[in-house]
């Protein structure tokens, strides 16, 4: 039965790991197309996208 607990909550955490990456993911690419469309900026010219939450 323990062992099962374990299973389960390894899935949990690796499902709320996953999320986390893939919305940390998501916000950089929506910050980055938002900078080269809206305000007219080359990629080139982007130094930092790092995403803090």
């Amino acid at each position: 039965m323990r062992r099962k607990m374990r299973i389960i909550v390894l899935i949990i955490e690796g499902g709320i790991s996953g999320y986390i990456f893939y919305a940390k993911n998501k916000l950089e690419n929506d910050v980055i197309e938002h900078v080269m469309t809206e305000k007219n900026i080359p990629k080139e010219n982007i130094v930092s996208s790092e995403v803090f939450l």
